[in-house]
């Protein structure tokens, strides 16, 4: 009786039927909970994804919701209760040694073969306390860093009573028929996806993820493993087309398809992290580092990218590795005999991404590439006066980008080109920036339209 009018009217006119037999018995060792929470609290969404309840509350200007994510079986979703390292063969001192003493992101398969001839004649050369240190390093590496798996009951606080009714609505929609991770209206992202960003754009996600980003990156990890979602479903969110100057543009339906798929290409070529850049590591590995660089927001790698740009033999030699995900090999199968060429870049944005990205990213590609186009741009970024220079670099490592001389002066060169002043003043980049995009044009040939769209 402690409810307004119109909360009592959205809660009666919108109250599920009681949950079937089936359906309870579906929710395991959740089942005590939900019914704790039928017996309590108003329950106004049951479907095949979703079920919600209305917190009672005295406050008019707060309205909490609960919302449990279902798993294809009926019971509550988890996160994958990731290890850290995946590898069934872990890694002996002496590969330990070569991997982050030797071994570099642009060395192709010989040079790396080369570096391991070396690096055994080195390892018989170290003395007898540098090879325990090396032993020590190889067991912390290999003992498995498991992450508790999350159930997906999410605790939505609504600051109004007008937003109920239209998250109610939203979660009601998808109904009881449950489909591919991958289809959506339109070809974008899939419709539970924009079920669920709806929701948290309407409230403040108060547990258990860290993140509404978090969130989403572990929920469309977690459906995905679900669902067993295989390597031709993935091969639906992206495709491949040839820019020219043996640049490749794989455009992804959505940003999450897109992320998930190319984070261990591109963070193995520029990871800030120095014990990850490099070499061949797990997604789990990888989330656990960033948690513990941003306990704040948790892991939210995929949603936080807009662009990537990975070079040719990086591309290789991650897609060369024995354990690829099911994205990986769709990713790997797209490009099919493109990854044959000698010398080639590869760039990804998501569809009808109407921002820069991929002008940013295709200044990465010919920086790469083109030889006459990289002597320019660093010829340009020599005249830069010392102090903007060192704010700019700082301001990108603030970033999270990595302290390595090269791949902050790319990402100096591909910023200023697109018009962004990196923490200077005006003055101070928009010479460089008009400079840098007449040389742009000057070498892009067919690809000068990114230019002019950007403008």
């Amino acid at each position: 009786e402690m409810l307004t009018p119109v909360m009592h009217y959205v809660l009666m006119s919108r109250r599920s039927p009681n949950f079937s037999s089936p359906q309870m018995e579906a929710l395991g060792a959740d089942l005590a909970e939900a019914r704790d929470l039928d017996g309590k609290h108003e329950c106004v969404v049951n479907n095949a994804y979703f079920r919600a309840w209305q917190y009672s509350s005295y406050k008019r200007d707060e309205i909490k919701l609960v919302v449990w994510c279902l798993a294809r079986d009926g019971s509550v979703l988890q996160s994958l209760g990731e290890v850290a390292h995946t590898s069934d063969k872990s890694k002996g001192p002496m590969t330990v040694f070569v991997d982050e003493t030797l071994l570099r992101p642009e060395m192709g398969v010989e040079d790396v073969k080369q570096a391991r001839i070396e690096g055994a004649k080195l390892w018989r050369a170290l003395s007898i306390k540098e090879r325990t240190f090396w032993k020590e390093k190889a067991t912390a590496i290999a003992k498995p860093k498991r992450q508790a798996r999350v159930a997906f009951k999410l605790i939505v606080n609504l600051p109004r009573e007008g937003s109920l009714g239209s998250v109610v609505d939203n979660l009601r929609k998808l109904g009881n028929a449950r489909s591919s991770a991958f289809n959506s209206v339109g070809g974008g992202e899939p419709g539970v996806l924009t079920t669920l960003r709806g929701v948290l754009r309407c409230g403040h996600l108060e547990a258990p993820f860290r993140s509404p980003d978090e969130f989403m990156c572990e929920y469309w990890d977690a459906m995905n493993v679900d669902l067993g979602t295989g390597v031709e479903e993935y091969k639906q969110c992206m495709a491949c087309y040839d820019l020219g100057q043996h640049i490749f543009h794989v455009e992804f339906t959505h940003q999450l398809a897109m992320a998930s798929t190319m984070l261990r290409l591109q963070e193995r070529y520029e990871c800030p992290n120095d014990e990850l850049r490099g070499r061949c590591f797990s997604v789990p590995e990888y989330k656990a580092w960033e948690r513990q660089k941003d306990p704040a927001h948790g892991f939210r790698y995929y949603e936080h990218w807009p662009g990537f740009n990975v070079p040719g033999f990086v591309v290789k030699a991650a897609l060369q590795e024995d354990e690829l995900l099911p994205r990986e090999q769709a990713l790997k199968q797209v490009l099919g005999d493109r990854l044959s060429l000698p010398k080639f870049y590869v760039v990804g944005t998501k569809r009808g991404d109407d921002s820069s990205s991929l002008y940013h990213e295709v200044c990465h590609a010919m920086y790469e590439v083109n030889a006459a186009y990289r002597a320019d741009v660093d010829a340009e970024l020599a005249t830069i006066a010392e102090g903007p220079m060192r704010r700019m670099k700082a301001y990108l490592r603030c970033e999270q980008y990595a302290n390595v001389e090269r791949i902050l002066q790319d990402e100096v060169h591909a910023y200023l080109s697109e018009g962004d002043k990196l923490g200077c003043k005006t003055s101070e980049v928009a010479p460089h920036t008009r400079r840098l995009q007449a040389i742009f044009s000057k070498h892009a040939g067919g690809l000068s339209y990114l230019l002019n769209a950007m403008l």
